[in-house]
């Protein structure tokens, strides 16, 4: 069974406020071990969100959060080779993110 969960032109859906609340930001974190990344991500306070896209942890944090204290927080849990770049979300991370909201209900 499927179901519409929204219409819209891709900025449109990404520019939608639960994909990406006011006070938030996205980053991706590129690692050569994406998966330990994630999951050590997962749990940090900062984190609102984590989801893997690709080969690389896609995250959303309160702006105020910077990208050294991911990096340090990562190199406390044993990843020491990450690489964190400011993003915009991406179609993935709009369906990742509503597919959630809806699942919540």
């Amino acid at each position: 069974l499927s179901r519409l969960m929204v219409l819209g032109r891709p900025g449109e859906l990404k520019a939608l406020p639960e994909v990406t609340p006011a006070g938030t930001r996205r980053i991706a974190i590129s690692s050569g071990r994406p998966p330990q990344a994630l999951a050590a991500l997962r749990n940090q306070p900062f984190t609102l969100d984590a989801t893997l896209v690709e080969a690389e942890a896609h995250l959303l944090l309160p702006t105020g959060t910077t990208d050294r204290e991911v990096v340090e927080a990562l190199a406390r849990l044993g990843v020491t080779d990450a690489d964190v770049r400011a993003i915009e979300p991406s179609l993935e991370d709009v369906f990742v993110t509503l597919t959630r909201r809806l699942a919540r209900g």
